[in-house]
């Protein structure tokens, strides 16, 4: 009786270490298993990366680079992923989506959250100081942006309308009397005489006054004013 019971119990033993075994095994399994999926998502998100940078480097799309502060800590152990801490700056080279930025902050790069982050805003260059009568020291006898015509030498025919063929025909017809200029940034007038600015907005500029402030019309507003001439950049079509 005694050698059944010892044999019962030697059995239960190597069953119990049998389930041991088995259940040590399948958490090692479930482990490689989770972490080839990490492995295989961080190897996509990668891949994507890299297409969408060889993709916007083809088309000519590559944005440029901007700034932006982290207002939280951003902790990761996933590779490709850019940690930093509350207050970083860090400068983004890349729009990968509207929820993910790619950027570089010293050595490391990669890509992070858009939420934990807010652009730097560049600063504007401070407008050159105001003058009393700015436009009427500037140009004489121009209050308002009404183009000269150009001097008429042709002869009335013979229902009495005015043949301006020759005009026409001038190599002076096609003068274009003020320069376009595109503003880096926007500006909210300070006195009657100023003109609105919205980045973006196209200028037709026709004096640059030596204080260094311009006068023009803009095409968005079609107001005539005067405004400082730092704010805008030569415009080409």
């Amino acid at each position: 009786e005694e050698e059944r019971l010892r044999e019962e119990k030697r059995k239960r033993e190597e069953e119990r270490m049998a389930e041991l075994d088995r259940l040590h095994q399948q958490t090692m399994d479930e482990g490689k298993r989770l972490k080839e999926e990490a492995d295989e998502r961080a190897r996509v998100k990668e891949q994507n990366n890299i297409n969408y940078r060889v993709s916007n480097s083809e088309l000519g799309n590559e944005e440029d680079t901007f700034e932006v502060k982290a207002i939280y800590s951003f902790k990761t152990t996933d590779d490709g992923e850019l940690p930093f801490r509350k207050g970083a700056i860090i400068t983004v080279t890349e729009v990968v989506d509207d929820n993910w930025y790619y950027g570089q902050l010293g050595a490391a790069q990669g890509i992070f959250p858009t939420s934990y982050v807010v652009k730097v805003e560049a600063e504007a260059p401070p407008p050159a100081s105001p003058a009393t009568q700015r436009i009427e020291d500037c140009l004489e006898d121009i209050s308002s942006p009404v183009k000269e015509e150009p001097a008429l030498d042709g002869v009335l025919d013979n229902s009495g309308n005015y043949d301006n063929r020759s005009a026409e025909d001038s190599d002076d017809s096609n003068f274009q009397d003020y320069e376009l200029y595109i503003a880096q940034y926007s500006y909210q007038p300070l006195n009657a005489d100023e003109l609105e600015l919205q980045r973006g907005d196209i200028v037709e500029v026709i004096e640059r006054c030596d204080d260094g402030w311009f006068v023009g019309t803009s095409q968005r507003t079609e107001q005539f004013g005067t405004f400082p001439g730092n704010y805008v950049l030569p415009y080409d079509e």
